[in-house]
């Protein structure tokens, strides 16, 4: 589960479930796309800042602990 702020010293606006012990999160400005890397289960989500829900998961190498974003 991650929390969204509506920026970084407002309150958060809302819970996404992500996949398990998210420990890394990278936004693209321009498509407000957020994508989370989950280590435990070796995922990246793909999470829609517009609406605010999960479009999918992509199945990665072991245990990511990093995402980039290149806009």
């Amino acid at each position: 589960m991650i929390a969204l702020p509506s920026s970084p010293f407002a309150t958060v606006i809302a819970t996404v479930p992500a996949g398990s012990f998210p420990i890394s999160v990278g936004v693209n400005p321009l498509t407000n796309g957020i994508y989370v890397a989950n280590n435990a289960n070796s995922t990246i989500s793909v999470i829609d800042g517009n609406t605010i829900t999960v479009i999918t998961a992509i199945p990665v190498g072991s245990g990511p602990n990093s995402v980039g974003v290149n806009p």
